[in-house]
């Protein structure tokens, strides 16, 4: 199963940005009914626009990717007429997500520095190559939101007790969650394992210091930095950020290495412990107990993993 990402990216520039720029512009809230009827008509002008775009440029047409894309571009354009998103913060959260997507370009440096190619590669190189990354990321976002951090530590280190109190309510019930929903898809489909837990599993044989340090340490912050921190900037609404936030970090989990269609159900674990880590952003105001709680939760499933195959070894 494959998404075509081609017709994905062209569905949503063309459904989204023109939407933006009209509010960025000076677009004026429309009632609620007219609102709906506005993005409606929008939405089947963005089809046509892509569609034709597709048949001028001679890709093919992935309708399981553009109808859904779409619909969900249409529902977020509601809410940008509607104010609940702040177009302000938008720019420097776009700069934290596609620093994050295009991190792994960073790789490029000590490969070139080091003549590393596909024949003279290990799985140890792989996973230093990924620390490496990592570690430029993890700068790079300390310095878009070096203020922030500094405020948000401050507060942190005066309620540590009352903040991490709240992180393990959040965590003990994103995590009930996460264990009840992989419980039910076992049950549906006793032989599918996440192809993203597969991979750690595997990383972790082959390269294990390398590997437990990208998950227990540089992925946590990274991944609360750009899921959580850059989101709440942009969305007003605690349950459009929490939802939003819990999806797409549960959606990348699983969408970026999914092999088959029973994968696409390990997008409920992955967002219910997003949606709860949100959640305690939201309440605390403060990025650092997600933070701490979210590098517990790793540290926890890794040591895990690490125990059962020496056990088994």
């Amino acid at each position: 199963m494959k998404i075509d990402y081609t017709n994905f990216m062209v569905a949503l520039i063309i459904t989204l940005l023109p939407v933006i720029i009209l509010k960025y512009r000076g677009l004026e809230k429309p009632p609620k009914g007219i609102g709906k009827l506005l993005i409606t008509g929008w939405g089947v002008l963005a089809l046509l626009f892509t569609l034709l775009l597709d048949w001028l440029s001679k890709t093919p047409i992935s309708w399981i990717t553009i109808i859904p894309t779409i619909l969900i571009g249409c529902i977020y354009c509601y809410f940008v007429i509607m104010d609940h998103i702040n177009l302000k913060h938008l720019i420097k959260s776009t700069i934290a997500v596609l620093l994050f997507f295009c991190s792994s370009l960073l790789q490029l440096i000590p490969i070139l520095l080091f003549k590393i190619t596909p024949e003279n590669t290990t799985p140890m190189i792989d996973a230093l190559l990924v620390v490496f990354s990592d570690t430029i990321l993890v700068i790079l976002l300390i310095l878009l939101y070096r203020q922030d951090l500094k405020r948000d530590w401050h507060s942190f280190w005066k309620n540590c007790n009352q903040m991490l109190d709240d992180g393990f309510r959040f965590w003990i019930l994103g995590f009930v969650l996460m264990m009840a929903s992989n419980l039910l898809i076992q049950l549906l489909a006793p032989q599918s394992v996440a192809a993203n837990e597969e991979a750690v599993q595997n990383m972790l044989k082959m390269a294990t210091v390398p590997t437990f340090i990208c998950t227990t340490i540089l992925a946590p912050f990274i991944e609360e930095m750009v899921f959580r921190k850059s989101f709440k900037e942009v969305f007003k609404t605690k349950w459009l950020f929490a939802f939003t936030s819990g999806l797409v970090f549960g959606g990348l989990h699983v969408i970026l290495s999914f092999t088959s269609a029973w994968d696409l159900l390990y997008i409920i674990p992955y967002s219910s412990l997003g949606v709860a880590f949100a959640l305690l952003c939201y309440k605390t105001d403060n990025i650092f107990p997600s933070i701490t709680v979210h590098t517990l939760h790793n540290l926890l499933v890794t040591s895990i993993s690490i125990m059962g195959m020496m056990v088994i070894l």
